[in-house]
């Protein structure tokens, strides 16, 4: 199979790309303890963990959108490493949703906040979205920094 190698911009404009999928992923569940795990050492978690070695460069190329359409091998070996179907790298319906869990997820990183996390669990994207905005405006009254991540799809004014 034959890898597309195209400019970022060439998604529809509500499609949630290739890249912005694997960057969601890096973010929320690539972790080094509370922070999230450096380039290097994630390429050598990922081939620890799939046998399979992945460059930097071509890690660059697939988080910066320059190549959107991977070998099926490596979607699987990604989807193996992260624990997610790789379903979840192709354009489909639930995009809006995975992508508002994630993001959910990755905003409840203490014991305190996993609680609330299990009890969310199944509620669809607008919902995940309006229990995300009122976290934010409970973080401002109690003058905390905004959560890491802001102008994602959780942010976005969609219904």
């Amino acid at each position: 199979m034959s890898e597309d190698k195209q400019p970022a911009g060439g998604a529809a404009r509500d499609e949630i790309t290739f890249a912005q999928k694997l960057n969601k992923l890096l973010e929320v569940l690539a972790r080094d303890g509370d922070r999230p795990m450096s380039g290097a050492r994630f390429l050598e978690d990922f081939t620890a963990k799939t046998g399979m070695k992945l460059s930097a460069g071509y890690l660059s190329e697939l988080r910066n959108g320059h190549v959107t359409a991977p070998r099926i091998d490596l979607i699987e070996a990604l989807a193996a490493y992260f624990r997610i179907n790789p379903a979840y790298f192709f354009p489909g319906p639930e995009d809006q949703e995975n992508q508002a869990r994630l993001d959910l997820l990755g905003s409840m990183r203490d014991n305190q906040a996993q609680n609330l996390a299990i009890r969310a669990s199944g509620l669809s994207a607008p919902t995940l979205r309006r229990i995300t905005a009122i976290i934010e405006s409970a973080r401002a009254l109690e003058n905390l920094p905004a959560t890491p991540g802001g102008g994602t799809i959780l942010n976005d004014e969609q219904t």
